[in-house]
């Protein structure tokens, strides 16, 4: 059975030094808060698939949405992770760059979560060449 869920950071010793704050929202998405002016506030998650259940996924967004509702407005704001999400165009006058034709399940409800949060998805601000725009690891 394959794993469900789980998040980790690699830091250096500077940064884990620089931690005010660790706080988990389950086994998906974790926060971290940093020292520093400004502070930053990173969230670290891992969506759930398309092959999961439509509720659980919505569950992951509810419980990002409450993350990053928690973080307070003078912190910066970091979300990264997996989202298994994959967006496509909105309609003909959306001036971004999209790898896929078409936005999936997860894809929408990323974009409702960073509607909502007044977050920006960058990863569709900058072109990529083809063999760059997703990781792909073949066994030799």
């Amino acid at each position: 059975m394959a794993a469900n869920g789980g998040v980790g950071v690699l830091l250096s010793s500077k940064a884990y030094s620089a931690i005010s704050l660790i706080k988990p929202y389950g086994s998906r998405v974790l926060t971290m808060s940093f020292d520093g002016n400004p502070r930053l506030t990173a969230i670290t998650v891992y969506s759930p698939t398309e092959a999961a259940p439509a509720e659980e996924a919505e569950d992951f967004h509810n419980t990002l949405r409450q993350a990053m509702n928690d973080v307070p407005a003078h912190h910066l704001l970091m979300t990264f992770g997996d989202m298994n999400a994959r967006l496509g165009k909105e309609n003909d006058d959306d001036p971004r760059w999209y790898f896929h034709d078409r936005t999936n399940r997860n894809g929408g409800l990323l974009r409702d979560t960073a509607l909502e949060c007044n977050m920006e998805i960058t990863n569709t601000r900058f072109k990529k060449r083809i063999g760059c725009a997703e990781s792909v690891f073949l066994p030799r």
